[in-house]
């Protein structure tokens, strides 16, 4: 059995073979982009956001929160 460490890299390998998901959202998604969203995740696919507030975007994987996150914890901290 291979280690937990080891099934994490393979995991984290893995890329779907789905067209790239291109989401423009404002200052956060709507609910149906979160889902858009979650499920890329979950499948490894791979996804850019463009946020017009902030002017900036968000690839998964970046090992950053989303935009929209990092506002709600700064909110929550300031």
């Amino acid at each position: 059995m291979a280690t937990i460490e080891q099934r994490l890299k393979a995991l984290e390998q893995q890329q779907s073979d789905a067209p790239m998901l291109v989401l423009f959202v404002g200052d956060r998604p709507t609910p149906e982009q979160q889902s858009e969203i979650d499920s890329a995740i979950k499948t490894g696919r791979m996804m850019i956001v463009f946020v017009a507030h902030g002017d900036t975007a968000w690839i998964t994987g970046c090992g950053k929160p989303a935009p929209w996150e990092q506002q709600e914890r700064s909110a929550q901290h300031g």
